[in-house]
């Protein structure tokens, strides 16, 4: 028996480490793209492109990274809950075209949200008409993360204890326009 082989015994095994190696070294040797546009889709009215674009990690003009777009995600979602809605969905696409990358987040922001009632641990209904009143929420206020705080402010004032010990929930209406914010301790 020769130990030694012929040219093309091994060359798969060859062909394999070359490819290999080919699909390891090659993303690093192809030019990063760049985002060319940032196309933001089905904002509720009231909600410009510009203010939601300013909260992304990936900005127009600097390196796409895809994986930043489960965070900016994330923080259109963040921003359209803390302005009433709840249960909005984002999701995002990714499309090279000449000149870089157009990066699409189309968004879904169901239903807005308003406050149909407070409950909170250790207050009664009486304890906690007065702080309603004063903040004037009713029935009809938008679930903001604004009007969120000014409660967890004023009850954890009222119950005597630091604001950061008082939990928060929503618990959404059958309706799914209305939510219950329930206080904890």
């Amino acid at each position: 028996m020769s130990s030694c082989m012929s040219p093309l015994e091994g060359s798969g095994v060859r062909h394999s480490i070359l490819s290999s190696l080919l699909l390891c070294w090659l993303p690093a040797m192809l030019p990063a793209q760049t985002i060319s546009d940032i196309i933001i889709a089905g904002l509720p009215a009231g909600m410009q492109q510009d203010d939601v674009a300013a909260v992304l990690a990936e900005k127009k003009g600097a390196v796409y990274a895809k994986a930043q777009e489960p965070a900016d995600r994330g923080a259109i979602a963040a921003l359209l809950q803390d302005a009433g809605y709840l249960d909005a969905e984002v999701k995002s696409a990714a499309g090279f075209i000449p000149g870089g990358v157009r990066l699409t987040f189309s968004v879904t922001p169901r239903n807005l949200y308003h406050i149909e009632a407070v409950k909170t641990t250790g207050l009664s209904k009486t304890d906690l008409q007065p702080i309603l009143d004063a903040l004037k929420i009713t029935n009809q206020t938008t679930c903001t993360k604004e009007a969120c705080q000014h409660l967890s402010d004023a009850i954890a004032e009222k119950l005597n204890m630091n604001v950061l010990f008082l939990g928060m929930e929503h618990k959404l209406n059958a309706n799914r326009h209305d939510t219950t914010l329930i206080f904890s301790r």
